[in-house]
């Protein structure tokens, strides 16, 4: 696979301003979609956060009809793929992450490092779900691929990203309906970049197409 090229300064200045043109519609679905996740034990945070790639999408390409706070409503129709993504790719992360937190500090900087280089090579899996519907598995595999022909880049952006999307927990919690959807934006202009804009969301705004397209 050809190794991706990753462009760190100009995806985050970009998807900053992602983020303060589409503002008015990604805070509001974000306090709404960590409310629904919260409340319903985190059952809901898989097309919740599908609700949020569709936006943030929809920005990102700057789609003629652009994207309401209701739009996150349609990750719903990504329930099953988003949910079953979410609950093996945290099982199987915590998994790991108790095994290697057995073992005394060594044990806890190697399951620091493996938390965010996991989540890192998985960083597209979700986009890849929404946005070309493909099953979580090969979604998964499909981000995993990508991001491992230049890991290290894509590492220090995911942890740049990861960093700002929890910085508003400093805040009493609040912060992170506005740090999160930063942090989105940036990722979703990383992943349009990196996988080109042939899914199906890169259409008129109520149009998707049923025909899911391969991964690069």
């Amino acid at each position: 696979m050809e190794k991706a090229d990753v462009k760190f300064s100009e995806w985050l200045e970009q998807g900053f301003n992602v983020f303060k043109e589409g503002a008015g519609v990604l805070i509001p679905a974000m306090l709404i979609a960590l409310l629904l996740s919260v409340f319903t034990a985190g059952i809901l945070a898989g097309p919740m956060a599908a609700g949020m790639i569709i936006i943030a999408l929809r920005l990102v390409d700057r789609d003629a009809n652009p994207p309401q706070v209701g739009d996150l409503f349609k990750g719903f129709d990504y329930f099953a793929q988003s949910f079953l993504f979410y609950l093996v790719a945290g099982i199987v992360g915590w998994v790991v992450m108790l095994v290697l937190n057995l073992v005394p500090i060594l044990g806890q900087i190697a399951a620091m490092f493996f938390s965010y280089a996991y989540w890192t090579v998985l960083m597209f899996a979700m986009y890849l779900i929404v946005d070309r519907k493909m099953d979580f598995w090969p979604a998964a595999m499909a981000s995993f691929e990508k991001v491992k022909t230049n890991f290290w880049p894509f590492f220090a952006f995911g942890l740049v990203t990861g960093i700002l999307g929890m910085v508003g927990a400093a805040f009493c919690g609040i912060g992170v309906i506005v740090s999160m959807p930063v942090a989105i934006a940036m990722t979703t202009v990383a992943y349009r970049d990196v996988f080109g804009s042939n899914g199906t969301i890169a259409v008129a705004a109520e149009e998707v197409v049923d025909t899911p397209v391969e991964a690069e």
